[in-house]
Parts: C-alpha cells; sequence; structure tokens
C-alpha cells in the first residue's frame, strides 16, 4: 500500500467527517496507520498528515502489536478494548482475554480487560467471573396486552378491590398466584 492509500484508509474510518460506519477492518486500519509512521518518522508526524492525536494514531498503530489470534476480533472488541489488551505484556492472556470479552459489551470488556491488567495473578476466566458478578443483573420484562369489555373491566376493578391491589396491579399478582400453585402442585 502506498502512502496515499494508507491516508485515505486512515482518514476515511477515524477522521471527521467519516462515515458513521466503518469501510475498512481495525486491522487494515492499523496497518494502514503504521504505513504511515514509518513513512513520516514519527507519530507526531504522521497525526498531523492523519488530523488525529498522537495519543489516537498510537493507540491505533498499537493493534499492530496484538498476536494474530486477537487480530481478527478487533471489529467486535473495538480499538479502545485492543489499546488495552496491548498493554498486557502476556501473549497467552492477550489472546484468551480477547476470546472471552469479544461478545460482551465495550464497556464490560473494557472493565474485565482493566481488571485483569492491575490484578494478573487472576486467569482471564476468573477475571470475568469477578467483574460479571458485580454487575446487577438485569432482569427481562415480559408485557401482556390483553383486551376486554367494558363488563370485563368491571369485574376486574371489583375483585381488585376485594384483594386490596390497584387494578393495573391485579394481572400480574393473578399470574404469580398461578404460577406459584402450579409450581406447588
Amino acid at each position: 500500500m502506498n502512502v496515499e492509500e494508507a491516508k485515505e484508509i486512515v482518514i476515511r474510518n477515524t477522521g471527521r467527517g467519516s462515515p458513521k460506519r466503518k469501510l475498512h477492518p481495525w486491522v487494515k486500519i492499523a496497518e494502514a496507520m503504521r504505513h504511515l509512521i514509518e513513512d513520516s518518522g514519527s507519530i507526531k508526524k504522521a497525526s498531523e498528515d492523519v488530523g488525529l492525536s498522537q495519543e489516537m494514531v498510537r493507540a491505533i498503530d498499537l493493534l499492530n502489536d496484538l498476536p494474530a489470534e486477537v487480530k481478527p476480533l478487533l471489529d467486535d472488541i473495538g480499538p479502545e478494548v485492543g489499546k488495552r489488551l496491548a498493554s498486557i505484556g502476556d501473549k497467552e492472556t492477550q489472546i484468551k482475554l480477547a476470546e472471552i470479552v469479544s461478545p460482551l459489551r465495550r464497556k464490560d470488556a473494557m472493565e474485565i480487560v482493566d481488571f485483569s491488567r492491575k490484578h494478573p495473578e487472576f486467569s482471564p476466566s476468573e477475571v470475568k467471573k469477578r467483574v460479571m458478578s458485580l454487575k446487577p443483573r438485569k432482569e427481562k420484562v415480559n408485557v401482556f396486552i390483553v383486551s376486554l369489555t367494558d363488563e370485563q373491566k368491571q369485574v376486574l376493578k371489583k375483585l381488585a378491590s376485594n384483594l386490596g391491589v390497584e387494578v393495573r396491579n391485579l394481572p400480574q399478582k393473578i399470574v404469580e398466584e398461578k404460577i406459584s400453585d402450579i409450581k406447588e402442585g
């Protein structure tokens, strides 16, 4: 790839005014960035050429130093997680962590990688267990819409009044009681 192609790849995928969706995989963008750094002779010059901060140029270039097994996962984990993975010296740990965090949300992935970096005594799977156990569990809520006649609605109001609950909470109470009966019986 020549310098102009490398510049175009980096600018079109990372610069201001670039499309919301990347056009190239992060591996290709990182390779283009490395080419620009080598051609210009410094990170500072490369950052000026593409209009990015030196920190951003350095972060993208760091992706080149990741093990080959991690690079295909970069589009899943993103450059920020990739940069954090690159700061972990052990290649085996980088590979295992990348495999563990690739299906997760980026925020969770970053927390796991950061925890692993601070606590290298734990295995990647143990790190994931510890970090994820601290997160509140979100429960899926299912909503049902029921069509009622006026007569049925009046019956529900009367039943709710007798049970001392609001009409809007009555269906949930009925379902909970039925499920409890089924489990017991």
